[in-house]
């Protein structure tokens, strides 16, 4: 549920907690899920509680955080100025322990559950969500466009690096399709 809830604020571009709690009631109020729950066992109002404490803010935060803001000044964007008020965006990239980190805004939507087939690779994968981000490495004063795979990951962070190999699996997959 909380992918889906995240995918549903990456298209609808806004991770206000206010939203992330009406698409919650929007989700929690469909039959399906309903039955899901209840074959399950859980009740409606204890999954509200545990999804929307886990969504809500973190989700405001992953907004603030990675979405919408420019590395560069004047740099147009896809998403609404409104779901961003910084002018930098607070998402240190670091590639590894003691470098100087790079910095990484999301600033646009290409698809959700994208299906990329690669001829080059001989391989396929479905990704999460296909993004725009810009990229400022240390040192360099203009940021680089880039499309790139974002993988949502709502457990615990087990096998990290099981998610980063499918990270740069899909990467690749996408440098395919995109040509960058």
């Amino acid at each position: 549920m909380l992918h889906g809830l995240l995918q549903s604020a990456l298209q609808e571009q806004d991770f206000e907690i206010g939203s992330t709690r009406r698409r919650l009631d929007e989700e929690l109020g469909k039959e399906a899920i309903r039955i899901d729950l209840w074959g399950a066992d859980l009740g409606v109002e204890d999954v509200r509680l545990e999804v929307g404490s886990k969504a809500g803010q973190g989700f405001e935060t992953f907004g603030r955080k990675w979405v919408g803001a420019n590395v560069t000044v004047r740099v147009t964007c896809e998403f609404s100025p409104s779901s961003n008020t910084n002018d930098q965006p607070d998402g240190d990239l670091h590639a590894e322990r003691g470098e100087k980190p790079a910095l990484l805004a999301v600033n646009g939507l290409h698809d959700i559950e994208e299906d990329i087939w690669s001829p080059k690779w001989g391989l396929k994968g479905k990704v999460d969500a296909s993004v725009q981000v810009q990229l400022r490495r240390p040192g360099e004063a203009d940021a680089t466009e880039y499309v790139a795979p974002l993988e949502i990951k709502t457990g615990r962070s087990v096998g990290v690096m099981n998610h980063r190999a499918q990270t740069m699996l899909y990467t690749l997959l996408m440098e395919d399709r995109y040509g960058e």
